[in-house]
């Protein structure tokens, strides 16, 4: 009888870790950047600004012009 609810007490503890584990607090903002004939633009510079904090997260476009701002903190950007 002991056993089982240790068992059991053990399953639910890796339960709850297991889904807590789980949960996301960052952000990501991805995009294209193009010329005006729809080309796109290797190396461009992107920052992507946090308005609550100040915080830049400066990234580049790759050599088909999508840049990826992962792991951003909640809040604001522009």
């Amino acid at each position: 009888m002991i056993c089982r609810f240790w068992l059991r007490a053990i399953v639910l503890a890796c339960t709850i870790v297991a889904v807590s584990s789980a949960q996301e607090t960052h952000g990501y903002i991805g995009g294209r950047v193009t010329d005006p004939q729809g080309a796109p633009i290797a190396g461009c510079p992107v920052t992507v600004m946090n308005i609550d904090t100040g915080a830049p997260t400066h990234v580049s476009t790759n050599d088909s012009g999508y840049y990826e701002a992962n792991l951003l903190l909640p809040g604001n950007t522009r």
